[in-house]
């Protein structure tokens, strides 16, 4: 029996506050979860480039490198494109909230932090990150598959054009052919053609 090899989710944490990133850590390896801790942005961006994560969760206000700028670069980066990224805020605010979204943040979990929703946000995000990874593979199979489909058409156009016009040819000399032993051998040919298109 073949066994699979399950991937356990790599999850970054970026919060300046210790007890609250305590908080999720905790909560985070106690469901198997492997989890980084930073305390600046910056360190997340070179963690990131390093490495990329399955989910970040960023609090919106972090040294160096807020939330949002955060979001905007990595969304920059094709690379990181389909990163699930939430942020944590303090007071949301509907226009922050709209901003930070527009910048390219995923989901928002407000503090203080509540274990079951953090829980509950980072599974959606781990699932979400999954799915959009299975329909990125089973585009790049549709597309070697249509490549091969071209590929093979190309290849049975190009064998079916020998055959016609060697045919094609030998019909227009069996018209201008007067004598019957010329008439046999075109005719022998295009039967020839004929047999190795049925092949």
């Amino acid at each position: 029996m073949m066994s699979v090899t399950m991937h356990t989710p790599t999850i970054l944490i970026a919060d300046p506050d210790q007890s609250s990133r305590a908080v999720m850590v905790q909560h985070l390896e106690a469901q198997g979860f492997i989890i980084q801790e930073f305390e600046s942005g910056i360190d997340l961006m070179r963690s990131v480039e390093a490495e990329p994560p399955d989910l970040i969760i960023c609090d919106w206000h972090i040294p160096d490198l807020d939330g949002p700028e955060i979001c905007r670069v990595l969304r920059a980066d094709e690379r990181y494109e389909h990163l699930y990224l939430i942020l944590i805020t303090s007071t949301p605010e509907d226009k922050e909230l709209v901003l930070a979204s527009d910048m390219g943040a995923n989901d928002f979990i407000s503090k203080p932090i509540e274990p079951s929703e953090l829980l509950v946000r980072v599974r959606t995000g781990l699932r979400i990150t999954k799915m959009q990874g299975d329909l990125l593979n089973q585009n790049q199979s549709l597309n070697q598959l249509n490549q091969f489909k071209s590929d093979m058409v190309a290849f049975a156009s190009h064998e079916l054009k020998t055959p016609i016009a060697v045919m094609r040819i030998s019909l227009e000399m069996l018209r201008l052919e007067e004598a019957e032993e010329g008439k046999a051998e075109l005719l022998d040919i295009v039967d020839n053609q004929v047999g190795t298109l049925s092949e």
